[in-house]
């Protein structure tokens, strides 16, 4: 009971007849006479024989189970203090702090909807009776936060003004309505309110934690910079965060992922490699190899892949094509996910849900499960899980698919790739060691889509609408200058942004500063759809797409080829950057490489021969439909011998 204070959300009762003090070293001794789980009855007799306060109403009794929950949530036990959560409402049902207690604990277990209920209860309750303005504070924090990550923006918004009325200057209110307004693409008004949050730290009132406050909303303004393409100030920030808490992994983790937008501005061509190995100074661990061998019945391997993004996510349209196919007599599969996957998605896996799980309890459940090959599908982005893959738990540790370069650490064994993404002469840009499928490393789920009708723009006019569909922070400065100089060729070569990120003035008025007016005439930005199939027809706008450099796309090169519309590409033989020669392997894999540049000449020839001659969407589609990078069976047959590889290592 060291830290019993339960994050300053829960709210202290006062009971009658004995002080503070002596109410937390009577519920001390309790806690230290406790043997397992008590009953109320149990309860009532441990406190009349240690003879401190004898229970003598229900919310008393209320208060008490409120206290044993507490000692579960500093113990990280979030579904046990659940259970006396609702043991102290069943007692007494008209405490609203029971009901805040209740919504921060289901918000902490990720039951938003209940969660929602249990705060606004407790903010209605509040209101009816003497008003405590702090209970009502963080109720609105709770009702702000759930809202917010339902994607109810606007209906947040709403709770953080009425918040903002009693508390005008509160940080952690403001640093929710500046991450709401961040959502609706608001960027300039979400700066403004995350400054404002961070020069009110030191008067915060939920927050009594200022350092993890202050580091919260730096998190937050360096995310908006990336947000926006402004990479350099967003990696200011990250290295802000690092001078606070040098251990600080998500800092580490996204100013590396930035770092790979940037690798045209530096000079050292190991400098980012380098980076990536700081980052195991983080983990602080003596690394002790992990040499068990499993024995399974029926001879199958045990693999588990870990990460955030099994679905909805871009990662989800590749790794699909092996977690739905896979032979079930050769293989069990495991997935341990920081989010929800809905019921069905992956029926041959057994799924568990790891958010807010502690690093402790993921391993040891690994363990149970007796993982042969563990994957990590994240590398250095969102949700990633890396902690896990420290402890070095399975004898073999990949990395795949999510990050396009090394992850740096020492305890990830091996990274899947391919022939054209990594030639030989990439190995020294790596820690891990890499293996490489004789295929595209990719296999495109597209079964949903495939039936989508191609078509070509309207009212072209003899214009050609070359689109470029990437997020806008990997719109480098070389890469805007290719844009430019395609601008100034042809007076008919109309450049076509899509992008969240352009959704916002701020954003598309930054970017288009780039461009001088005469240039900006030639300049489409193509509104973003609202679901995925809408964005997939916005390809029918464009007739080409440019790719991104020095990071490529990805998902959308296979979406845009997907569609009939050729993607061009330049291939980096300088370097061998990784990250700038995926879209050349999903090309070559498709028979399709004739669209991979080596440098902007030839883009340029590229555009105008397509200009001259057209190009036939159909036999696009019908090329990458047919190739490589779309061949389930041959993935999965090249998947089964790169794991008999491993396991015989």
């Amino acid at each position: 009971m060291e830290n019993i204070n339960f994050l300053d959300f829960i709210l202290y009762p006062k009971v009658n007849g004995i002080s503070r003090e002596e109410y937390v070293n009577y519920c001390k001794k309790i806690l230290e006479n406790e043997k397992g789980v008590i009953t109320k009855i149990g309860l009532c007799e441990k406190i009349r024989i240690l003879d401190v306060h004898d229970v003598q109403n229900n919310k008393e009794l209320s208060k008490l189970y409120s206290i044993y929950a507490m000692h579960y949530f500093n113990k990280n036990e979030l579904e046990k203090c659940e259970e006396f959560l609702l043991l102290a409402l069943e007692t007494d049902n008209t405490d609203p702090y029971n009901y805040y207690n209740l919504g921060f604990i289901k918000h902490k277990l990720l039951r938003f909807t209940e969660s929602l209920c249990y705060y606004k209860t407790a903010l209605t309750l509040n209101n009816n009776n003497k008003v405590d303005m702090k209970l009502r504070l963080v109720s609105l924090n709770g009702i702000i936060f759930v809202t917010r990550m339902g994607g109810n923006y606007s209906h947040s918004i709403e709770y953080c003004k009425e918040a903002l009325k009693d508390f005008p200057h509160d940080p952690d209110i403001c640093n929710h309505m500046g991450l709401n307004l961040m959502n609706l693409r608001k960027i300039s008004e979400s700066i403004t309110y995350l400054n404002k949050a961070y020069e009110n730290i030191e008067n915060s009132i939920i927050s009594t934690d200022k350092k993890s406050l202050r580091i919260d909303i730096l998190m937050n303004i360096a995310h908006i910079y990336s947000y926006t393409g402004e990479n350099v100030k967003s990696i200011e920030y990250y290295n802000n965060i690092l001078k606070i808490d040098v251990n600080n992994k998500m800092a580490m983790s996204n100013k590396l992922l930035n770092l790979l937008y940037l690798q045209r501005d530096i000079t050292d061509k190991f400098y980012i490699t380098k980076m990536h190995k700081l980052s195991n100074t983080q983990y602080n661990k003596v690394l002790i190899p992990n040499t068990i061998h499993h024995n399974h019945p029926n001879n199958k391997l045990n693999i588990g892949f870990v990460s955030g993004d099994f679905e909805n996510h871009p990662v989800s349209f590749f790794i699909s094509s092996f977690l739905n196919n896979f032979d079930d007599s050769k293989y069990r599969v495991y997935l341990y996910s920081e989010n929800n996957i809905t019921n069905g998605l992956y029926s041959k896996c057994k799924i568990y849900f790891t958010r807010n799980k502690n690093k402790e309890r993921i391993v040891k459940l690994i363990q149970e499960n007796s993982i042969d090959i563990l994957i990590d599908l994240s590398g250095h982005t969102a949700n990633n899980r890396l902690d896990i893959f420290s402890e070095k738990i399975v004898r073999n540790q990949l990395t795949y698919i999510g990050y396009p370069f090394t992850t740096g650490l020492k305890f990830i064994d091996y990274k899947i790739t391919d022939y054209v993404v990594d030639n030989s002469y990439t190995d020294d840009y790596y820690t891990e060691k890499l293996l490489r499928l004789n295929r595209c490393f990719l296999c495109y789920n597209f079964e949903k889509y495939h039936a989508l009708e191609i078509k070509n723009p309207k009212n072209v006019n003899g214009k050609l609408y070359i689109g470029c569909f990437n997020r806008i922070n990997k719109y480098s400065k070389d890469f805007i200058e290719l844009c430019k100089k395609i601008i100034n060729n042809n007076k008919n070569f109309i450049m076509c942004f899509k992008t969240k990120g352009l959704l916002d003035e701020y954003t598309k008025e930054k970017f288009l500063s780039n461009f001088t007016e005469y240039e900006k005439k030639q300049i489409v930005i193509i509104p973003c759809g609202t679901t995925h199939i809408d964005h997939l027809r916005q390809y029918n706008e464009i007739h080409v797409s440019l790719d991104t450099f020095p990071y490529n796309g990805t998902t959308t090169t296979c979406e845009s080829l997907l569609m009939g519309v050729p993607v061009i590409t330049i291939k980096d033989k300088k370097t061998n950057y990784s990250p700038q020669n995926v879209s050349s392997s999903i090309l070559y894999y498709s028979n399709l490489e004739k669209y991979s540049k080596e440098n902007e000449n030839e883009v340029m020839s590229e555009l105008n021969n397509i200009y001259k001659n057209g190009v036939k969407k159909e036999d696009i589609r019908e090329l990458f439909l047919n190739g490589n990078v779309c061949d389930k069976n041959d993935y999965i047959q090249q998947m089964d011998l790169l794991f008999k590889k491993i396991i015989s290592n």
